[in-house]
């Protein structure tokens, strides 16, 4: 009854009012010298094609996480420094897994970059030198003394904004301590951390003969590499899996790799490239304007970004965990 008397002063109603009155009857009448509220608009996202509700500084509801546990993991990703960021946050995020990204590439570490991170911990320890005190020089200096525990982890980690169970262990970032450390220490580091966190991400260079890189890849479960759409990029990478089986019996089950798109990328350049690929393929990644941004300038975006980088990687954690695309 009340929202029928409504009708009987429509004269005096804005058109948005009566819209308001016909489509959502049981909301609160107006008040009719005010106009339509325009915090209940509903914008459209382009990119993912999902209405989200963007209450003007309201937070936007995320999608709840899912309840399965995916197996306990250690992956070595090469090749797209991106893919190790961007495969972390989500499966922190969508797939309910505490992760560790380990920056162990000792020629370009970027976890400062990516996951906007300062790139030492000085704030707790603040005797080492400036540019030294990393989280990875300081918990290989502690394997050198005794097993590092879960606190050392908590101590010399640092979480990314807006994924609280990711957590980024920075790395190397004077080219001089290179041959510092031995592959042994990293090791033990590893097996460590694989006690305190359901997925460990050791990122590291391409490159076999650097001691990290090969320990990674023999330590790891599984090796994934960010494919750049490009002939050498694809040719490295098939050699590099046929080195690795023949050399050190890493079977070509457990190498896999995603195509990393271009923009405007036409579909038989792709599956050329697809083609002339070995190895298990579990999909391709779109290009990324956010991401080229942060490669150009390190603006972060995995926060900005996670609902359309949740509908890009659920195919490729899928086929990730069953060892690539059927």
């Amino acid at each position: 009854q009340q929202d029928f008397d409504a009708f009987l002063f429509e004269s005096e109603f804005t058109e948005d009012q009566l819209y308001q009155c016909l489509f959502k009857p049981k909301r609160p009448k107006f008040n009719r010298t005010e106009p339509a509220l325009e915090e209940e608009t509903v914008l459209i996202d382009p990119l993912i094609k999902t209405p989200l509700r963007n209450l003007f500084g309201r937070r936007r509801k995320q999608r709840s996480r899912r309840e399965e546990k995916l197996p306990r993991q250690r992956i070595c990703v090469h090749g797209q420094e991106a893919l190790a960021y961007e495969l972390g946050a989500i499966l922190s995020a969508e797939y309910n897994q505490s992760v560790l990204i380990m920056d162990i590439d000792r020629t370009m570490p970027t976890a400062d970059i990516y996951c906007g991170v300062k790139a030492v911990v000085t704030e707790k320890y603040d005797f080492y030198a400036k540019a030294t005190g990393t989280g990875l020089n300081i918990l290989l200096d502690c394997m050198k003394k005794s097993e590092v525990g879960r606190e050392a982890f908590q101590l010399c980690t640092q979480k990314v904004k807006g994924f609280p169970d990711l957590q980024v262990l920075t790395g190397v970032y004077k080219m001089e301590d290179y041959e510092y450390y031995k592959s042994d220490e990293l090791k033990k580091l590893i097996h460590s951390a694989s006690q305190y966190y359901d997925v460990v991400i050791l990122r590291t260079n391409s490159f076999p003969y650097d001691g990290f890189t090969l320990n990674s890849f023999l330590y790891a479960d599984l090796i994934l590499c960010g494919v750049k759409p490009s002939i050498e990029s694809v040719r490295y990478n098939r050699q590099l899996i046929q080195l690795m089986a023949s050399k050190q019996n890493i079977n070509s089950s457990r190498q896999l790799w995603v195509l990393f798109e271009s923009p405007m990328m036409p579909s038989l350049e792709k599956k050329f490239l697809i083609e002339m690929a070995q190895g298990n393929y579990c999909g391709s990644i779109p290009y990324d304007v956010h991401r080229e941004k942060c490669q150009r300038i390190g603006e972060g975006y995995l926060e900005k970004q996670r609902l359309v980088l949740q509908q890009v990687y659920q195919p490729i954690v899928e086929a990730i965990y069953k060892g690539g695309c059927s």
